[in-house]
């Protein structure tokens, strides 16, 4: 049977540690990180939005599709259209 050490303590310590965390080594650790962080994730971002954009731009000049856009443009302009 395992005792519960966490309900040892005095009544008014949770008050303290309370106070007392925003101090300790761990925040500041936790609090640097993240600064170092954030700037790496927004250059992240940065770069693979527009390398994400610029795919479908790299796929539509590949020679078959290229190819293919030409000739359905050809047929689509040499169709006769008759006014309604």
């Amino acid at each position: 049977m395992r005792d519960n050490h966490i309900m040892t303590g005095r009544a008014g310590s949770w008050l303290r540690r309370v106070l007392r965390a925003p101090f300790t080594r761990r925040t500041w650790a936790e609090l640097a990180y993240a600064i170092v962080s954030f700037p790496l994730a927004v250059g992240a971002l940065v770069f693979t939005v527009p390398t994400l954009i610029n795919g479908p731009l790299w796929a539509a000049s590949a020679p078959g599709v290229r190819k293919r856009l030409r000739s359905a443009l050809a047929c689509a302009s040499s169709s006769p259209r008759t006014p309604p």
